[in-house]
């Protein structure tokens, strides 16, 4: 847990970040909070935007207000390049974030279940990416989208809930990985651990699967 809290929390990182000034700590919670929190990621943008027009304003100012009889050079200050600069990264973030964020999370729509509790020291790999650790903080007010073949692990004495679309709901004992609905089987695969499984009436010709090491 980061020694921040909320609202405080938001302050001290957009500010932060807006001054150049982020720790590496501040820096994984500040890409932790982009990835799991649909209000921080308003916040954020709201925030750059608000950056972006003052910085704006404040470059253009001198010029117009800026006299007949005053002499001016088309020479930039250092502040006034230094500002284009800052803004311009403000911009590129927006643009990371907003893509990253769709990279990973896709269409809620497309979602074949959400992650829904948490205990403990719970990830999530999609793809190659880097693994998403979910904090019960963060899934309390807002649920964890899952996709095919998103990977859900828990570590010792932690657990996780997940419902699928079905509405099928899974408890994932500690120690344990799931896979949901592989494109391979369309099922849940359990390469290890243990789980249990409160599942909603089926289709006989498409029923839910799971794939454990030694049995279907």
């Amino acid at each position: 847990m980061s020694q921040f809290t909320q609202p405080n929390e938001w302050s001290v990182l957009l500010n932060a970040m807006a001054d150049d000034e982020l720790t590496a700590e501040q820096e994984r919670r500040f890409v932790t909070l982009l990835q799991a929190d649909e209000e921080f990621r308003k916040e954020y943008v709201c925030f750059c935007q608000l950056l972006t027009q003052l910085r704006w304003q404040n470059d253009v100012e001198p010029e117009e207000t800026s006299t007949p009889e005053r002499q001016v050079f088309p020479v930039r200050s250092a502040r006034l390049l230094r500002g284009w600069w800052q803004t311009s990264l403000a911009v590129v973030m927006i643009l990371m974030a907003v893509i990253g964020w769709q990279r990973w999370n896709g269409s809620t729509q497309n979602a074949s279940g959400q992650l829904v509790r948490v205990s403990g020291r719970v990830g999530i790999i999609r793809n190659k990416q880097p693994i998403l650790w979910i904090s019960p903080e963060e899934i309390s007010s807002n649920p964890q989208p899952l996709h095919r073949g998103d990977r859900v692990q828990t570590g010792h004495g932690s657990s996780a809930t997940l419902i699928l679309s079905d509405q099928t709901r899974i408890r994932i004992r500690p120690e344990t990985e799931i896979i949901v609905r592989p494109r391979s089987t369309g099922g849940i695969s359990v390469p290890f651990g243990s789980m249990s499984a409160k599942v909603t009436p089926q289709s006989s010709r498409h029923p839910l699967s799971f794939f454990l090491p030694n049995a279907e």
